[in-house]
C-alpha cells in the first residue's frame, strides 16, 4: 500500500527457534516511506556441554588403568542435548562475529546467541560457524580440555561447502572435543 499497511510473513522450513520469537510467523506495520523489503534474522543458537564419562571396566590384573576420558559437544537445537549434559567453561573464539569471543562461566549449557558482524557475509567458503576456535575451553573437576583437531566445523565446511548450522540443525550435534581426567 503507499500509506502503508500491516505485512504478516510466514516462514517455511525454519525450525520455530531459530526465528525471531521463537514463532514461523512475522508480522510488522510499515509506513510510506518503508523499504520495500522485510530482513527477518534467523538466530543461531550454540549448546556447548560435555558427558560425564561411562564408569570404566576395572583392568586386568598388571594393566595400568586407562584415563578417563569423555567428549565436549557443540548443538543448535536445545532438544539434540541430552539430560545428563554438563556445562563447560572457557571462552570461544568467535572470528567474523559481532562479539569476538564469548565467554561460558560453567554454569550453562546454553543458548550461546552468536551473530555474524556487520559486513560479513556467509557463503560457500565463510560460515561463520566453521571458524569457531574452542581452544579456550577450560575444563573442571579434575579434567583437560584438548579441542579436536582439525575443527570438524571447519572440515565439513570446507569438504562440503555451505552452512554448517543447516547440517546441525537436521543432523546430530558435533564432537567440538576431549576431556580428560588428570587426578585420580
Amino acid at each position: 500500500k503507499r500509506n502503508g499497511g500491516h505485512l504478516a510473513l510466514k516462514v517455511n522450513g525454519v525450525p520455530d527457534f531459530l526465528l525471531p520469537g521463537g514463532s514461523d510467523q512475522c508480522q510488522l506495520e510499515y509506513g510510506p516511506a518503508e523499504p520495500p523489503q522485510l530482513d527477518v534474522e534467523v538466530a543461531c543458537t550454540l549448546w556447548i556441554y560435555w558427558l560425564p564419562p561411562e564408569e570404566e571396566e576395572e583392568p586386568e590384573e598388571g594393566e595400568e588403568p586407562e584415563p578417563m576420558q569423555t567428549t565436549v559437544w557443540l548443538a543448535i537445537d536445545k532438544d539434540h542435548v541430552p539430560e545428563e549434559a554438563m556445562p563447560i567453561a572457557g571462552t570461544v573464539g568467535c572470528p567474523g562475529a559481532m562479539a569476538a569471543s564469548m565467554d561460558l562461566n560453567g554454569t550453562s549449557k546454553g543458548p550461546f546467541h552468536i551473530r555474524h558482524a556487520p559486513g560479513y557475509a556467509c557463503g560457500d567458503s565463510k560460515c561463520l560457524l566453521s571458524a569457531l576456535d574452542f581452544s579456550g575451553l577450560v575444563a573442571l573437576g579434575g579434567f583437560e580440555f584438548r579441542p579436536r583437531d582439525p575443527s570438524p566445523l571447519l572440515e565439513r565446511c570446507e569438504e562440503c561447502g555451505g552452512c554448517e548450522m543447516q547440517r546441525l540443525v537436521s543432523g546430530a550435534p558435533s564432537v567440538i572435543g576431549y576431556l580428560k581426567k588428570t587426578d585420580p
